[in-house]
């Protein structure tokens, strides 16, 4: 069994990203109807981290993504395996020797 199976065995979770569409003039921000499934790792846990703007913050969630390819940003609509959608407030992108490996979402 390579290591690429084995890690994908740890991630049990389907995540549903809807990328950002627009906002409209009454400030209501629309998303894509079409959502991309990742296998992905959810857990609930506090952490200190530094949100996008560099600020501390407490997470409470995190979630990670495998793909080599998603491009994930603060403005997206993630849906976690319990139904819920939740406010991103630092997004990591990680990358191995071959290059884009998996994508560590934290939420607040």
């Amino acid at each position: 069994m390579s290591f690429e199976s084995e890690y994908l065995d740890c991630m049990p979770h389907s995540i549903v990203v809807n990328a950002f569409s627009s906002i409209d003039s009454f400030g209501k921000v629309t998303h894509s109807t079409a959502g991309t499934t990742y296998a992905g790792l959810f857990q609930q846990d506090q952490k200190l981290i530094r949100d996008l703007d560099g600020e501390e913050k407490v997470s409470n969630a995190s979630a990670i993504i495998s793909s080599s390819g998603a491009t994930i940003s603060p403005d997206d609509k993630i849906t976690l395996p319990d139904g819920t959608v939740r406010k991103i407030v630092s997004i990591a992108t990680l990358y191995d020797e071959e290059g884009q490996h998996h994508t560590e979402i934290m939420f607040g």
